[in-house]
């Protein structure tokens, strides 16, 4: 089994589905889920300031992006990369756990 193939139970992007989203509905870009997975797995991988993550992000082969739930523009299937701004206003809403 490669380590992108189904695993028993939950995926990361299944259980980060279940946080609430704090942002208006309004000019969302990004699926939360997408941007936690984003951010859990850059932080995995040694990032640990957000302008790391998203620089991070940037370099991810389309695989990885498309398993992490990332954003994509709905006309030309562009990666949507979220900015640090974007990605630092959104962790900082979120509700501690």
């Amino acid at each position: 089994m490669s380590r992108f193939e189904e695993q028993d139970g939950p995926g990361l992007v299944q259980v980060l589905a279940q946080v609430p989203d704090p942002r208006d509905r309004r000019g969302r870009i990004h699926p939360l889920p997408g941007l936690l997975a984003v951010a859990v797995a850059a932080v995995v991988s040694g990032q640990s300031r957000v302008v790391e993550i998203t620089e991070w992000a940037a370099d991810l082969p389309d695989q990885v992006w498309d398993r992490l739930g990332a954003a994509r523009d709905r006309f030309t299937g562009a990666r949507r990369v979220p900015d640090d701004s974007t990605l630092g206003r959104v962790l900082a809403e979120l509700p501690p756990l």
